[in-house]
């Protein structure tokens, strides 16, 4: 049985014992890394609070500063174009709704791609969307005016 490395994104569960499917009792690392079978790894991976250790690791740092990164190319634009930020529609700006959508759990989050129909837009994508940055990075890439109008009535 074939062994890898996976990680939490539970704070709380470093350095303690868990009881994982197939692989029974582990003990996850002070760093949130803990070494499990292929097989538990296929099972909890997708589950949310758990990825491949090697995978690169958004984290809302990240995220914070790629949205102030758009929302100041934006602006500039917009400046430099004689634009101001009302662009005549009814919604709430992308950078507002995507970060409504951060704000959510990852369950609320599948839950609205699901409901708007996105997981069918990019499929393969959808799938590989397993952590909070790439559902948001998801919904992002497939923004539709139908998620656009339902986050813009949440926010008013």
């Amino acid at each position: 049985m074939s062994k890898i490395e996976i990680k939490t994104s539970n704070k709380n569960a470093f350095g303690q014992v868990r009881s994982l499917p197939i692989d029974g009792e582990v003990t996850i690392g002070e760093d949130g890394v803990v070494e499990v079978s292929e097989e538990c790894a296929a099972l909890i991976v997708d589950g949310g609070s758990y990825t491949y250790a090697d995978e690169e690791d958004d984290t809302e740092e990240q995220l914070e500063a790629a949205r102030k990164a758009d929302e100041e190319a934006a602006a500039k634009e917009a400046g430099e174009n004689g634009e101001d930020d009302d662009d005549g529609n009814e919604f709430a700006s992308e950078t507002e709704i995507l970060k409504f959508i951060a704000k959510l759990k990852n369950e609320n989050i599948t839950e609205v791609i699901k409901q708007n129909g996105l997981d069918k837009a990019d499929p393969e994508g959808f799938k590989k969307a397993t952590t909070k940055a790439k559902l948001v990075a998801y919904i992002k890439a497939n923004m539709t005016d139908d998620i656009r109008g339902a986050v813009s009535e949440l926010l008013t």
